[in-house]
């Protein structure tokens, strides 16, 4: 009989073979297995350490850096089984490893008051901040073309904390800060996106000069940020930028940016909604994300429009086609 304890050992040891049959949307950089969360989306924001690394943290474990959620591979194992149940995960591991578990009494782990500590972190760091009128915030997305009177909801904090490595002190850099709210808009999260403070550049396009200029906190996972009142017609994207460039060519219509691809496949729409507005990065991560939301809201009986960038992105096709040709792009899509 094999205990959880030396299950989630076994697993630790064959962490790379897991990562290949439980997230093969993901890919091996050095010490890592990277894919877009946990629930193996398309993208690069979760890591799973594959090998016990020299300070001796172990191998196994992972890290969602866009929602701060974390666990081990019995996790990702819950997370692969179709009940989501942990007992079906314990057997599914067993399989993987050979041999028998035994079930504990509790689950293997519990996050809820680290989570609820990030809720309350994210909350108290949106209050802190201001609005973004005359901010670096607001020249961020003047530089982008977007209507800044149309981001609603957004906010600027002159010195926003945040280390730039693991290891790294803290460092206070300037950062909008995004509210991240579910259906009722009630905030569980923020994300912050931290700015450069000599300005806007080619290079970095007014983003600090950080490996992760965009971080989140709190609750982000099933939730978006949103712009404008939930109506029976809505679109949705994956950053920030995308979604008001959509709104600033469409200022009547409400836009939710789920800030991730992984979140943007895992997208529930308001119960208002019988439209859905796709808008997706044109790369494989956005599209597969994007087709994913497509089937699954189609099978709800909403009706489904994929709006397809010409460039990169969304926001790409307004600064390179500027405001009146962008906003026909749109048209002509949701007339086809």
């Amino acid at each position: 009989m094999i205990e959880a304890s030396d299950l989630v050992a076994r697993l630790s040891a064959r962490a790379l073979a897991v990562c290949r049959r439980y997230l093969p949307n993901g890919q091996r950089v050095g010490n890592y297995w990277v894919v877009g969360d946990a629930r193996n989306a398309p993208g690069r924001s979760t890591f799973v350490r594959l090998f016990k690394d020299r300070s001796g943290r172990p191998a196994g474990r992972w890290t969602d850096a866009a929602t701060g959620e974390y666990g081990d591979l019995l996790d990702i194992i819950r997370l692969a089984v179709p009940s989501g149940r942990f007992v079906d995960a314990l057997a599914e591991a067993e399989s993987f490893v050979g041999g028998t578990t035994t079930a504990p009494h509790r689950r293997f782990r519990t996050d809820r008051p680290r989570r609820s500590h990030h809720i309350r972190q994210a909350r108290s760091l949106y209050a802190d901040a201001g609005p973004i009128q005359g901010t670096l915030a607001e020249t961020y997305l003047l530089e982008r073309a977007i209507d800044s009177t149309l981001a609603c909801g957004l906010r600027f904090l002159s010195h926003c904390y945040c280390r730039p490595s693991g290891d790294s002190d803290r460092k206070a850099w300037p950062a909008l800060i995004a509210p991240v709210t579910d259906d009722h808009d009630v905030i569980g999260g923020v994300h912050r996106l931290y700015l450069d403070p000599a300005g806007h550049s080619g290079l970095r396009l007014g983003k600090a000069p950080l490996d992760r200029p965009k971080r989140s906190l709190g609750r982000v996972h099933g939730n978006a940020v949103r712009f404008g009142a939930a109506m029976p017609m809505i679109a949705v994207a994956e950053g920030i930028e995308n979604a008001l460039s959509i709104r600033t060519a469409m200022p009547w219509l409400t836009c939710h940016a789920t800030l991730t691809a992984g979140n943007l496949a895992s997208y529930k729409p308001p119960s208002i909604v019988s439209q859905l507005l796709i808008a997706a990065d044109d790369d494989d991560a956005g599209w597969s994300a994007a087709r994913t939301l497509a089937d699954r809201s189609r099978l709800a009986g909403l009706s489904v429009t994929l709006l397809r960038p010409s460039n990169e992105d969304h926001n790409r096709d307004l600064c390179a086609l500027g405001l009146e040709v962008y906003r026909a792009s749109l048209l002509d899509q949701l007339a086809a």
